[in-house]
């Protein structure tokens, strides 16, 4: 039989950094769960030296993730400590365990992972109302938010992109949209149609094999210094423009 205590510590987040306090039910459908934090010293957030000196403690109030059918909410007493550096701009700092919570959070690292994929998966409106079902509430902006959060995926090298431009101001200003195609995903805009910045762009990216643009000379010419390695073509809108401009005359002459 493995007693309660330590079963209860073994399902709490990170356990190693915590020591199991107590438990209660404070509703039939909601536990709360005491712990204390354990590290031995702590590391300054802004100069990365390591303290044991201790000023102060506080609790914590974080939702974790669902035993069963029962939400639960972990209070942990954390510690705060001084930061003996002289020169250090903070001088006192929270304990900081990003295993278990980010600064600030409210949440549990591993709630809000279980969150964050919820609403990748489903978007807003949709997670909350499963959300609610599985005991992992939370409203619909914060799901949205979570999602904001994630890092973006680096992008692959493009090889074959499409260059055009798109309006900021219909008639007044314009810039420029860089698409990678065989992707079929924007991955650059930028804030004018100068031929000067977008070659400086262009050469950044060695690994562009075809440039499919438009008429206009500036992307003509943007092409030629950013990119010589590089084939252009014409875009698929623009070879059927150039077909319709060609046709026209001849079907007009046989009216």
């Amino acid at each position: 039989m493995v007693p309660l205590p330590s079963f209860v510590a073994s399902l709490l987040p990170h356990a190693t950094d915590l020591r199991f306090e107590d438990v209660t039910l404070a509703t039939p459908k909601h536990l709360t769960i005491i712990a204390t934090a354990i590290q031995d010293a702590a590391v300054c957030p802004d100069c990365g030296h390591e303290t044991t000196r201790m000023h102060s403690r506080y609790t914590r109030t974080l939702a974790d993730l669902p035993w069963a059918d029962r939400t639960v909410q972990l209070q942990l007493r954390v510690r705060t400590f001084f930061c003996s550096i002289t020169a250090c701009p903070r001088r006192i700092f929270t304990e900081r365990l990003p295993a278990i919570m980010a600064p600030w959070a409210r949440r549990t690292v591993r709630l809000a992972q279980q969150q964050q994929q919820l609403g990748l998966a489903l978007g807003g409106n949709a997670s909350a109302r499963l959300a609610s079902d599985l005991d992992r509430d939370a409203s619909r902006n914060t799901f949205l938010r979570l999602v904001r959060q994630l890092p973006l995926p680096e992008p692959a090298p493009p090889e074959v992109i499409g260059i055009d431009d798109w309006a900021w101001l219909k008639g007044q200003r314009y810039g420029t949209i860089i698409v990678d195609l065989e992707r079929q995903q924007p991955i650059a805009l930028r804030a004018d149609r100068n031929a000067e910045t977008l070659a400086a762009w262009l050469q950044q990216h060695k690994t562009i094999r075809i440039v499919a643009r438009d008429r206009a000379g500036m992307y003509a010419e943007a092409a030629t210094n950013g990119a010589p390695q590089a084939i252009q073509v014409a875009d698929r809108f623009h070879v059927l423009q150039n077909l319709a401009d060609t046709l026209l005359p001849v079907f007009e002459a046989h009216a």
